[in-house]
C-alpha cells in the first residue's frame, strides 16, 4: 500500500531533521504554495491596509520561524499551524508599526491589552462577522485586531488545532473544504464541529464577568 502524502511529509521531516539540506528544501518547496495562498487570501481583504506584497509575507514568515523550529514540528498540520500564527503575528505587527508612523512615532497601542475591546457576540461568531475582516484603517480597528490576536493567542493554548481552524477561516477567509484540503483532514463534518468548538471557547473567553 502506498505511502499517504502526510505519510510521505514525515518521512521528508525526518529527513531534515537528520542533517539532509536537499529535504529540507523540500519540505519548505512543498509548504510554498499553501503559504502563498495565506498571504494573497490576507491581500486580497486587506488590499487598502496591507502594502507588505505576497511573496514579502512569505519571505518574512519563513525567515521568523528557525529551522530548529520548525523541525520540532511532528507532521505538517503542526507546521501549517506554526506559519499561520507567524503571519497572524507578523501582519499585527506591520499595522502597528505602520499606524505608529502615522502617529510620528508614538506607541499608543499596547502589546499585551489587559482588557479585551472587541466582544464578538454569540450571533456574530456564528454569521464569521469577527473583527479579522476590518482591515487595520484606523487606530480603533487595530485594537480590535490586537484583541483579537490576544484571544487567538490563548485560544492556541487550549487547544491549537482549533485556533488553526478558526484563523484560516475568520482571518485567512478559507472555505471548510479549503482547509479540510490543506491540513489533510479527510471530514469537513470535523471542521465544523472544531470551529464550533474555537468558538465556543472564544465565547467564554470573552464574555463579560459574571456572564452566565
Amino acid at each position: 500500500m502506498p505511502d499517504s502524502p502526510g505519510d510521505s511529509f514525515v518521512q521528508i521531516l525526518h529527513a531534515a531533521r537528520a542533517g539532509d539540506s536537499k529535504a529540507w528544501e523540500t519540505l519548505y518547496a512543498s509548504l510554498l504554495v499553501d503559504l502563498r495562498k495565506l498571504a494573497a487570501n490576507r491581500r486580497k481583504n486587506e488590499p487598502d491596509s496591507l502594502t507588505l506584497a505576497t511573496m514579502d509575507i512569505v519571505q518574512e514568515a519563513y525567515l521568523r520561524v528557525p529551522p530548529s523550529t520548525a523541525l520540532a514540528c511532528h507532521d505538517r498540520k503542526h507546521l501549517i499551524n506554526l506559519y499561520v500564527r507567524t503571519m497572524r503575528r507578523l501582519l499585527i505587527d506591520h499595522a502597528r508599526a505602520k499606524h505608529s508612523v502615522k502617529r510620528g512615532g508614538s506607541d499608543a497601542v499596547p502589546d499585551s491589552p489587559g482588557n479585551y475591546r472587541f466582544k464578538p457576540t454569540i450571533a456574530s461568531l456564528q454569521n464569521d462577522a469577527v473583527a479579522a475582516a476590518i482591515p487595520p484603517s484606523t487606530p480603533a480597528d487595530l485594537d480590535a485586531r490586537i484583541d483579537l490576536e490576544a484571544a487567538l493567542e490563548w485560544l492556541d493554548q487550549q487547544d491549537q488545532q482549533a485556533a488553526t481552524l478558526f484563523a484560516l477561516h475568520h482571518v485567512h477567509h478559507y472555505d471548510l473544504q479549503s482547509i479540510a484540503q490543506m491540513l489533510e483532514i479527510p471530514n469537513v463534518g470535523y471542521v465544523k464541529r472544531q470551529l464550533a468548538w474555537a468558538r465556543s471557547l472564544l465565547q467564554s473567553r470573552l464574555a463579560p464577568p459574571g456572564a452566565p
